[in-house]
């Protein structure tokens, strides 16, 4: 026990709110920095989308020999163009029916959907970091228990102890007590385990090589929610549905074929030494006229909408069940008096006595102290009900 407390003492201890606690996370957690980068990543392919394709330069029908007996052919310049024939072309495309403002649209549609893709990771993961951190505040209660019960246990065995010698207690309730110590010990050890899971999580979310002390009371002051914001889900379903009305716009002007304008010329491939002209070419939309694209794209925008009705009638089932749980939680922690754990004290402190003035039996004495305990465990547990209860529904109402 001395080398926990020691342990204890000299661990580097981070004693934050859970205000604070939230803040360092959103600063400091590397997996959520890389998933913002993804919103720099659509903003990127808008960007990209407001370019324009580049224009294609065509050189062709360069003759490689000039044939004996040929026409002459005067050069260009200087020597060059003598007695050779080329072709060159410049072509570029041109988006009709403005499919380059709607397809911008479309790419910035996405930037939204990656905002609103980051809130909703946001937001599951606070609601992951407050349930670890309601945890390790109520296990940090449930080893404070254990270890002042064993520091008690290990007084009553040295009190013990001393009375074997005198005949007043025998010696195989001295050995009962020890084992019931060691099982005591044990138990301490599993809750420090389990709680050294939860901060060695804390710690990557956190960044931080220290052990976190969280310095709130594990129940809040206040268990009244009247703040709500839009659900980080419900936002994405609503974003998709915009996202597939702006698809389906960009789908149907998909119909209109686009220009490829062209500029030509050639030089004595034809009548004409020097011939300058102009192109236009295009598809002839007679038997391809995007249909299947477009019914897909329309029952991807009913579908949409229909995810969107289903979400806002769950999410206001998940209130009133949020509720009815924070509730119910409350109604079992009531259950429990004011002075409930100096009661149990108390109540042990007086069994402690009697069993050294053996006006009570070992065994009445352990069934007392297990009971006990499991006593104020079980009042730890019912704090921590209360305080996930309360979390969740701050998670369903969008905090």
């Amino acid at each position: 026990m001395k080398l926990l407390f020691l342990f204890l003492l000299f661990t580097d201890t981070l004693h934050l709110s859970r205000s604070e606690v939230e803040q360092r996370f959103l600063r400091e957690n590397l997996s959520l920095m890389a998933q913002r980068m993804q919103i720099s990543e659509a903003e990127a392919r808008v960007e990209q989308e407001k370019r324009w394709p580049n224009p294609t330069l065509t050189i062709d029908q360069l003759n490689l020999t000039a044939p004996k007996g040929q026409e002459v052919v005067p050069p260009l310049w200087g020597s060059f163009g003598k007695n050779r024939q080329f072709g060159v072309e410049l072509e570029q495309i041109i988006f009709t029916a403005k499919k380059k403002r709607k397809s911008i649209a479309l790419a910035e549609r996405e930037v939204q959907l990656a905002h609103l893709s980051f809130s909703e990771l946001l937001w599951e993961s606070k609601l992951q970091l407050r349930q670890k951190c309601t945890a390790a505040q109520s296990l940090r209660e449930q080893i404070s228990f254990q270890q002042s019960h064993l520091i008690e246990v290990e007084n009553i065995l040295q009190k013990m102890e001393a009375h074997v010698s005198t005949g007043r207690i025998p010696k195989k309730e001295v050995v009962r007590m020890r084992t019931y110590l060691l099982e005591q010990k044990q138990n301490l050890a599993e809750l420090i385990a389990e709680e050294s899971e939860i901060q060695l999580q804390l710690k990557i979310w956190l960044n931080t090589s220290s052990f976190l002390v969280i310095t709130d009371p594990l129940i809040p002051d206040d268990l009244e929610v009247f703040e709500e914001s839009e659900r980080p889900d419900l936002a994405i379903k609503k974003g998709l549905a915009d996202y597939q009305a702006q698809n389906l716009i960009h789908r149907k002007s998909e119909r209109m074929p686009d220009l490829q304008l062209k500029a030509q010329y050639d030089r004595n491939g034809n009548a004409m030494l020097n011939f300058f002209g102009l192109g236009v070419s295009m598809d002839l939309p007679l038997w391809d006229k995007k249909q299947g694209a477009i019914k897909e794209a329309e029952w991807a925008k009913k579908r949409s909408e229909l995810e969107v009705e289903q979400m806002e009638w769950k999410v206001q089932k998940e209130k009133e069940v949020a509720f009815e749980n924070l509730h119910k939680a409350k109604e079992f922690l009531d259950a429990f008096s004011a002075d409930f754990r100096q009661e149990q004290k108390e109540w042990l402190e007086n069994y402690q006595k009697h069993l050294l003035e053996r006006n009570t039996t070992l065994l009445e004495f352990l069934d007392q102290a297990e009971s006990s305990l499991k006593a104020l465990q079980l009042y730890v547990k019912a704090k921590e009900a209360v305080r996930l209860r309360w979390e969740e529904y701050r998670y369903v109402k969008g905090l």
